[in-house]
């Protein structure tokens, strides 16, 4: 739909620099931040105890097993409660052997360009969600940065029909 809704504005010899234009490439961009994502991530899950074996592997969705180039390792697991329901749940780790690090439910930690999350716990391990993307997330966020930017541009264009409508 937005390729022919470029091929559309292209056709009908709207300057390419149009909001409208502008509009579509960031849609288009989105797409292929999305479709670059699902090309080349890699998602996987990491079990891991307390005072257990340093990880380094972790098991993709495939049932493949992906190396971290790290070492991770659980030093404690905490549960926040109030008012009989959990708040927070908070893993703290050793990455590396060296540096302590804090995972929470709203603070992943980044390193290397892995995501790694608090998927969920038992009484034996933490179960940690990884997340590998290189390339899509990037693309993706210029994708809606293009998107704000034509959107903006979009409203102040004096020939748009938003403007127009907007001024009735």
């Amino acid at each position: 739909l937005t390729l022919s809704a470029m091929a559309y504005l292209l056709k009908r010899h709207i300057r390419i620099i149009s909001s409208t234009f502008l509009l579509h490439v960031s849609l288009a961009v989105i797409l292929v931040g999305a479709v670059v994502s699902f090309l080349t991530s890699e998602r996987g899950k990491i079990y891991i105890s307390p005072g257990g074996v340093p990880a380094s592997m972790y098991e993709m969705q495939d049932g493949k097993l992906g190396k971290l180039p790290f070492r991770i390792e659980l030093e404690e697991f905490v549960t926040e409660h109030s008012n009989g329901a959990a708040d927070d749940y908070i893993a703290t780790v050793v990455v590396g052997g060296t540096e302590r690090e804090t995972i929470s439910m709203n603070r992943p930690l980044y390193r290397q360009g892995y995501l790694i999350y608090i998927d969920g716990y038992s009484q034996e391990s933490v179960s940690l969600l990884v997340g590998y993307d290189p390339w899509g997330t990037g693309i993706t966020y210029g994708g809606y940065i293009m998107l704000v930017a034509s959107l903006i541009c979009l409203f102040l264009d004096k020939r748009s029909l938003l403007r127009a409508a907007a001024n009735k």
